[in-house]
């Protein structure tokens, strides 16, 4: 019983690590996605910059 019940406290101790390992990953990508949005922002007013420069 006490192997099946080690089993099960391993299982859920990997299942809350991948949890939070996914949690981390969540944020780091939340990161990167308003990283790159802010610099795609800021390519496009360059841009529109360049063309109203060009005219």
């Amino acid at each position: 019983m006490s192997g099946r019940k080690y089993g099960g406290d391993s299982s859920s101790d990997s299942a809350a690590e991948d949890r939070k390992r996914t949690r981390e990953e969540l944020v780091a990508l939340r990161t990167q996605d308003s990283s790159l949005t802010d610099q795609m922002s800021q390519l496009m007013s360059l841009v529109e910059e360049t063309m109203t420069a060009s005219k």
